[in-house]
C-alpha cells in the first residue's frame, strides 16, 4: 500500500497529539488553588488560555487574544522533554533556554513543516514574552497564588 502525502501529513499530525498527551503527566510545582494537589502542565496551560479570553479586555490595546490564547495553549509543550523550570530558581532558569529549544524542536519536529515551524516560534516568543501577548501571560502567572 502506498501512503500519499495527505496520509503522510495527517500521520504527522497524529503523532504530535499522542505526543502532546504526555503534558499531563508534568507535575509543576504549584498547588491548585483550593490545595489539593499539585497541577499538571495540561491543566496550567488550559488555566491561563482561560484566563487570557476572560481577562483579554484589560490587555494593552492592539493585543491579538486569538493569537495570545493560542500562545498559551502550545507555550509549555517543551515541558514534556525539558520539565518544569521553577521560575525562582536561577540556576534551573539559566540552563532553561538551551533544553526547552531541543524540545521545541523535537516535538513541533513531529508537525508537518509548516505547522511544526509557526508552532515552534510561538513557543519561542511566548517564553521570552517578547510582545503584547507574551506580556500578559506573564502578567496572567500571579493571579493564582501558591498555597503551599
Amino acid at each position: 500500500m502506498t501512503i500519499v502525502p495527505e496520509e503522510d501529513r495527517l500521520n504527522a499530525q497524529i503523532a504530535f497529539a499522542i505526543e502532546i498527551d504526555k503534558l499531563k503527566r508534568i507535575i509543576r510545582r504549584n498547588h491548585l488553588i483550593d490545595g489539593s494537589r499539585r497541577e499538571n502542565t495540561a491543566e496550567h496551560s488550559w488555566y491561563v488560555g482561560t484566563l487570557a479570553m476572560v481577562l483579554g479586555e484589560h490587555a494593552p490595546p492592539g493585543t491579538d487574544l486569538q493569537r495570545v490564547v493560542a500562545m498559551l495553549l502550545v507555550h509549555d509543550l517543551v515541558e514534556i522533554d525539558a520539565g518544569d523550570t521553577f521560575i525562582y530558581d536561577p540556576v534551573e532558569v539559566a540552563a532553561q533556554a538551551e533544553v526547552e529549544r531541543a524540545a521545541a524542536d523535537r516535538i513541533f519536529g513531529l508537525l508537518p513543516a509548516e505547522q511544526g515551524g509557526v508552532a515552534a516560534g510561538v513557543v519561542g516568543r511566548v517564553r521570552g514574552a517578547q510582545d503584547a501577548g507574551g506580556a500578559l501571560r506573564q502578567g496572567a502567572r500571579p493571579v493564582r497564588p501558591d498555597p503551599g
